[in-house]
């Protein structure tokens, strides 16, 4: 039975963090090619405050809940009640690389954490996955978008446990943040 258990734990670990590799080398490919083509057209950056408008009303029309972000993800962690939206994932992503288009500054890691996390939850929700291995997952999400978007497996790990935490001690999900971070980073590497 524990044998079971471990398995299951570790499967999904692994698929969280493969699910995390490919989705963060879509991010970060995307960004590399948005780059090149801003460099090459610096007259895009006057398309700066169009952007910031158009993201900022897709998002009060159509965000609910995804307009949250991290303390969306965050929150479910702590403390289950909602899955996170899909459409985080496509929101979060073009947002993203509609900003980077125009030369507005806004990070890449968030958007991998919240891409993985909004992608990782939908099994969740599919395979009906009890509150407790829920949060561990989330984690492994966080900690596999973090460590597949800086290249930092281990970093990713602790970051999983540590931003999650918040006075609470979850080193009980350092196994599948260690194994989801190895796997995005790993995936991410092999594309």
């Amino acid at each position: 039975m524990i044998a079971i258990q471990v398995l299951r734990r570790v499967s999904l670990a692994l698929a969280v963090g493969a699910v995390s590799g490919v989705s963060t080398t879509g991010l970060l490919w995307g960004l590399q090619w948005i780059s090149q083509l801003r460099t090459e057209n610096p007259i895009l950056i006057l398309g700066l405050p169009l952007v910031g408008f158009l993201t900022g009303w897709i998002y009060f029309r159509w965000g609910k809940a995804a307009d949250d972000g991290m303390g969306l993800v965050l929150s479910e962690i702590r403390t289950p009640k909602n899955f996170l939206p899909l459409r985080m994932a496509p929101f979060i992503l073009s947002g993203t690389w509609l900003s980077h288009l125009v030369g507005a500054s806004v990070g890449r890691e968030n958007t991998a954490v919240q891409l993985t996390a909004s992608l990782t939850d939908q099994w969740n929700r599919l395979f009906k996955i009890h509150d407790e291995e829920r949060k561990r997952l989330l984690m492994a999400a966080v900690a596999s978008g973090f460590g597949a978007c800086i290249g930092a497996p281990w970093a990713g790990a602790i970051f999983g446990v540590e931003v999650t935490a918040k006075g609470q001690r979850y080193l009980s999900g350092f196994l599948d943040c260690a194994l989801a971070s190895w796997t995005a980073v790993i995936n991410k590497c092999v594309r």
